[in-house]
């Protein structure tokens, strides 16, 4: 299966026409061979499955319009995902959410912004639900040199996080799609990539 998804993406044909009609679907690679090319590297059905939870919680985070958006990394950190693999299987989703986070201020403030996130998540963590989101956003302030009005969006942010990541959800993603057959979603995904590409390059 490895060998076969490589040699399609190297085409730039789906499995399907490769395997219909070898001969009228073969050409030239669609890229070049050079020295520094790396073959497309299959997840494991667990990390598959796992490609497909992220894009779901991306989705679901997104739909809930949070007041901060973390680095997508913070974001998914508890499912140990591969963030390349998941903008494979969702570019357009993907890099809308990147350009949500870099919108929210240049390099230094989204740093700051950043570190104020880890903050807010570990007082959420150490305090639970129940504390209270003025003395934890005065923490914020005092330990991050922070506006009150950006300490407030990012704890909001971090109450979306945790919200959004609550293990019914996760949970809920895991069985939308069994590992048996989280492969060939990402290997499907991905292979509508490879046509993307494709149909831009024929328009160069």
């Amino acid at each position: 299966m490895r060998s076969l998804i490589n040699l399609c993406a190297l085409q730039g044909i789906s499995m399907t026409q490769l395997l219909n009609a070898p001969d009228e679907s073969s050409g030239p690679s669609l890229f070049e061979q050079y020295s520094g090319l790396r073959y497309l590297p299959l997840p494991s059905a667990f990390q598959a499955q796992r490609i497909y939870m992220a894009t779901r919680l991306i989705e679901h985070f997104f739909e809930q319009s949070p007041a901060y958006y973390p680095p997508i990394s913070q974001l998914l950190r508890p499912l140990n995902v591969q963030r390349l693999g998941v903008r494979d299987a969702v570019p357009e989703l993907y890099d809308a959410y990147e350009a949500r986070y870099q919108s929210q201020g240049n390099r230094d403030r989204l740093k700051k912004l950043s570190q104020a996130y880890m903050a807010a998540d570990y007082w959420l963590g150490s305090t639970g639900r129940d504390a209270d989101s003025r003395s934890i956003a005065l923490e914020i302030v005092d330990a991050i040199e922070l506006a009150m009005d950006d300490a407030v969006k990012v704890l909001a942010g971090a109450v979306a996080v945790n919200d959004a990541r609550a293990f019914y959800r996760l949970d809920g993603y895991r069985k939308e799609l069994p590992t048996r057959s989280a492969v060939e979603w990402v290997t499907g995904r991905w292979s509508e990539l490879v046509h993307q590409l494709h149909r831009r390059s024929d328009q160069w």
